[in-house]
């Protein structure tokens, strides 16, 4: 296991791109109120916002379980759901909208095409979404981060699935929570 090399992140020329987003980052004292930080996000470590660093360690204390079990893991089993904030089931009142989220993907081990290993993850992202009752509203923006443990990082749109959605993909909508009425819209 190698030594990791900290690296210092430059501020002075304002906001830095997530390495797992690519959302504009300040840094992590800084309010997004203050000159020059509107529309950032705070910085998390690792040169990443909060979601793509909690996405990150989650997939690292699988790996390290994982590596404790002997098996491999290709996901960190997070659920899309809960990243996005839609916990509940109240479904979003215009199909444009949704919530933003990352999820990361573990690359299959030996020398599989990278076109390969980008079909099974979306393969395996359609199959999450599937079972979370979740529908896609953007093409997902790739990254992938290359070496030991490589992953892929796919950030898009997500919402609920109608009920006409959820016949078509073949799974039983959510039900809506008891105490929710009318749905508001979810902004990424």
């Amino acid at each position: 296991m190698g030594t990791r090399v900290q690296r210092r992140l430059d501020w002075s020329r304002g906001p830095i791109p997530c390495a797992g987003c690519e959302r504009p980052m300040r840094p992590a004292g800084r309010a997004a109120s203050e000159p020059g930080w509107s529309g950032t996000v705070a910085h998390s470590g690792r040169g990443m916002c909060h979601q793509c660093r909690r996405v990150q360690h989650a997939a690292e204390a699988a790996e390290s379980v994982a590596r404790a079990s002997g098996s491999v893991p290709r996901s960190a089993g997070l659920s899309l759901r809960r990243l996005a904030g839609l916990e509940t089931d109240a479904m979003v009142a215009s199909p444009s909208l949704g919530r933003e989220v990352t999820w990361l993907w573990r690359m299959l081990p030996g020398d599989m095409s990278m076109v390969q290993q980008e079909i099974e993850c979306l393969a395996d992202l359609a199959d999450q979404l599937r079972r979370e009752g979740l529908v896609a509203m953007s093409r997902p923006r790739r990254n992938v981060r290359h070496g030991t443990g490589a992953t892929i990082l796919l950030t898009l749109t997500v919402r609920p699935a109608t009920e006409a959605e959820a016949r078509v993909l073949g799974h039983e909508p959510r039900s809506a929570q008891p105490d929710q009425t009318e749905a508001v819209g979810v902004a990424a």
